[in-house]
């Protein structure tokens, strides 16, 4: 932490600050949210999540999580299918995931004075993640593909990064997609088989794919470029594959013609502009 202590918590790969000596801390395999002390390391509190979460997949469960610039709503996802809602990302085949929001204020009174219940005024929607990209395979083991990080960029918008892993050349490929959760279906209610509920999947517009070669898992907005853009910053862990931990800088880039009706005002279009390991990178646009 801030001042040298060791947490002694489970893996954390969502942590998104909440503008004051304070973050947000998402715990994949538990699966929680927590609330931390930047100065003293100290957990502060227990945001609750929806029940329906618990059926997570091992290591498989609360991968991304991201906070709205008005800091009102929390942003979460399981990275692949719950075990109620659908099978896992396979060959040729993606899988379903509950991109979740959740009111900051009502879930820290919930979480205060009501230890362990639901939180109030939680919304879902059902977001597909693609199948794992193609590979020449070179060991055994079945390829993986998930939703792994959120940037919340306002008014019900996200950016979500999807990451697939295969068994085989190139180990790594990664997906950046814009979603409109504002007008997506509301799925919390549902109790399970979200998979067979096509006519319920959110929509998403591709922006950027690239297969690196990394194991990119994090995302965050990063500061506006001196052309006017605003960048992004991925960020690869070693992912226990001898890799090291590696930085890719993408830029948001504004459409050159007027969106589609479908499309909010503020959509971008990402270029990858450098791998900030001292190689570039050759993005493909898509979406632009």
């Amino acid at each position: 932490d801030a001042v040298g202590r060791r947490l002694q918590v489970a893996k954390k790969p969502g942590v998104p600050a909440v503008g004051g000596p304070f973050v947000f801390l998402c715990e994949e395999d538990t699966p929680a949210i927590r609330l931390a002390s930047l100065e003293t390391g100290e957990l502060l509190g227990t945001i609750p999540l929806p029940a329906n979460l618990r059926s997570r997949r091992p290591n498989r469960g609360n991968e991304p999580l991201a906070i709205d610039p008005d800091f009102r709503h929390l942003w979460t996802a399981n990275e692949e299918a719950l075990t109620i809602d659908g099978p896992p990302a396979a060959v040729g085949a993606g899988t379903v995931v509950r991109l979740t929001r959740i009111p900051v204020d009502a879930a820290a009174a919930d979480g205060a004075g009501r230890k362990g219940g639901q939180p109030r005024g939680v919304f879902q929607a059902a977001y597909p993640v693609d199948a794992p990209h193609s590979f020449a395979r070179v060991f055994p083991g079945q390829p993986l593909s998930g939703l792994v990080a959120l940037v919340a960029i306002g008014d019900g918008a996200v950016l979500a990064m999807e990451r697939s892993g295969c068994p085989g050349l190139p180990p790594f490929a990664n997906r950046i997609y814009l979603v409109d959760a504002a007008r997506a279906t509301d799925v919390a209610a549902v109790d399970r088989d979200l998979a067979d509920r096509r006519e319920n999947f959110v929509e998403k517009r591709l922006l950027w794919a690239d297969t690196l070669g990394i194991n990119l898992e994090g995302l965050c907005l990063g500061p506006r470029l001196v052309d006017g853009n605003r960048a992004l910053v991925a960020i690869a862990d070693n992912g226990g594959l001898g890799t090291p931990n590696q930085l890719v800088g993408l830029g948001l880039v504004a459409p050159a013609a007027p969106p589609e009706p479908a499309v909010l005002g503020t959509t971008a279009a990402i270029v990858a502009i450098a791998v900030l390991v001292g190689r570039l990178s050759r993005p493909r646009v898509t979406g632009a």
